[in-house]
């Protein structure tokens, strides 16, 4: 057997007979349940190209006019290795969103985790002047911290710019009602506020804030505020401003940082 007969095979035996599994043990006759299968620990190149592919097809005539014959086709792979990479069409959005969201995760962390070598990247005070963050925290202050969670906004301004129907989708799905996806997209949501919770509380830290002595709920305000300005300035930068540029639009987000004086 061919090795894509094989993944097509492994496909209907797997991700479609999981997904009869789980509609067979939902009870109560109405709609199976929707879950999550696989969490891709790192992506290859199969699952990119029917990521891309799919993204680009929804970001075009929405998900619910796309098949899965469609994005086999633009992804130049068989239809048995769409499902067998991202699960039947009832789990395709899930699939997806889980999978972008594990990217825009990695960047995240990659640009906010300092690297071992100093010399090896540069601080946002060493590039150059069109790259350089424009923004600083207030004067006398320490900015090690920004800095990385500048990077890490810059990294999702980024992601959003090669991915623009990713933002799209998990915006029209999170505050669309009722969303068929939104118990997904917040657990998604909570990981990657994670993310930059710890971020935030590095600069708070850094600025000489003791855990705790912030009024309550601050932290956790000014990550949800960073994470949502980012990406509502990510998408509008796609459809109405394309003539904002990254660095003002990272100026623009470090802003809720300067809300919280440094301590003393």
């Amino acid at each position: 057997m061919s090795p894509a007969r094989k993944e097509e095979s492994m496909a209907q035996g797997g991700a479609l007979g999981g997904g009869a599994r789980r509609e067979a043990e939902h009870d109560g006759g109405s709609a199976p349940t929707r879950e999550v299968v696989r969490r891709p620990g790192r992506t290859n190149a199969t699952r990119l190209k029917i990521f891309e592919a799919s993204l680009s097809l929804i970001g075009e005539r929405g998900h619910h006019a796309v098949t899965v014959d469609e994005i086999a086709a633009a992804a130049g792979v068989s239809k048995g290795s769409v499902y067998y990479n991202f699960g039947s069409k009832s789990d395709l959005i899930g699939q997806l969103l889980r999978f972008g969201t594990d990217i825009l995760l990695d960047r995240l962390q990659s640009a906010g985790t300092p690297s071992s070598d100093p010399g090896s990247a540069a601080t946002l005070s060493e590039v150059s002047p069109t790259e350089a963050e424009p923004a600083g925290p207030p004067s006398g202050t320490p900015d090690v911290a920004r800095d990385r969670l500048a990077h890490m906004v810059r990294a999702a301004l980024r992601f959003v710019d090669e991915y623009p129907a990713f933002a799209q989708l998990w915006i029209s799905e999170m505050w669309h009602a009722p969303s068929d996806w939104r118990d997904v997209l917040v657990e998604l949501r909570g990981e990657v506020l994670g993310v930059v919770r710890s971020a935030v509380g590095d600069v708070f830290r850094e600025r000489g804030h003791a855990d705790g002595d912030l009024p309550a709920g601050t932290v956790d305000v000014t990550a949800s505020a960073v994470f949502g300005a980012t990406l509502i300035l990510a998408q509008d930068r796609q459809v109405f401003a394309v003539e904002h540029g990254v660095d003002v639009c990272v100026r623009t987000v470090l802003g809720c940082l300067d809300a919280v004086p440094p301590a003393g």
